[in-house]
């Protein structure tokens, strides 16, 4: 039985992705009960993309600090929170 939530996409419903990953690096420290994971990727537009903002999905997570090209980001200079 199919959740209701899930929808099903078609090929023809495809759109290219804004940015593309070319690598990720994870760094994961596990000290219960909790664990740390530090996430770097190196992003780039998508020329075929339609472009907009880059989104990251994730749940139960707690995030502790953002940076850009190794540049910390303050709260003003992007958008956390929860989306439905």
């Amino acid at each position: 039985m199919l959740d209701p939530a899930t929808r099903t996409i078609r090929r023809q419903d495809y759109a290219p992705p804004a940015y593309l990953v070319d690598r990720v690096a994870l760094d994961v420290d596990i000290a219960r009960p909790w664990a740390t994971v530090r996430a770097t990727l190196s992003v780039r537009r998508n020329p075929a993309g339609a472009g907009g903002p880059l989104l990251l999905d994730g749940a139960h997570l707690e995030l502790l600090s953002v940076a850009l090209d190794g540049q910390p980001l303050n709260a003003g200079q992007y958008t956390s929170g929860e989306r439905h």
